[in-house]
């Protein structure tokens, strides 16, 4: 990783040494249950079919946002969960803006691409992070650009990368 012009570039090399990229630090108030992740990207043309964007986790990678061709997806728990944004349409070489708002008190994740809002996820009943009460709990509170599970990695530029300590309004997105 490095910075070009005030913004984050990562070279989308997967490359697992032990330690991880130096973007990921704990977050230690971060409370899985409900939060906001929003970033700008701007996605360079890829080798691959598929590319991770952002990730929660290093070990359990509860929460992702990946895109294959310009298709966004939504995975929570690894894969066990995978939800496909059919409307998406994201181009390389340009940037984008995602804002993602998980609430796991009401079962919903809310999702908005470059300012449209996408449909609503509605999680099945009971849904948890498996994360939450095993002994990685309190040090997976953390956001890479690399998913551990596939070996994907993001290939672009990142900037204005935003958490919230609670899942955003659908008019609080918007503004």
């Amino acid at each position: 990783t490095s910075f070009v012009d005030n913004t984050l570039y990562l070279n989308g090399i997967y490359s697992y040494n032990g330690g991880y990229y130096a973007a990921a630090e704990n977050l230690t108030n971060f409370d899985y249950r409900t939060f906001t992740v929003s970033v700008d990207f701007f996605p360079l043309a890829s080798t691959g079919e598929q590319t991770s964007l952002i990730v929660g986790g290093s070990s359990y990678r509860w929460f992702s946002l990946k895109f294959s061709g310009d298709k966004l997806a939504l995975n929570l728990n690894g894969l066990s969960y995978t939800h496909t944004f059919q409307t998406t349409q994201i181009a390389l070489d340009q940037w984008h803006n995602v804002i993602c708002a998980v609430d796991l008190t009401q079962g919903i994740v809310r999702t908005q691409l470059d300012g449209v809002t996408l449909e609503e996820v509605t999680l099945p009943e009971g849904f948890t992070f498996n994360v939450i009460g095993s002994s990685s709990e309190p040090y997976d509170k953390k956001f890479l650009f690399t998913n551990y599970s596939t070996g994907k990695v993001f290939y672009g530029f990142i900037d204005n990368l935003w958490l919230y300590n609670r899942a955003l309004s659908s008019g609080e997105m918007l503004s």
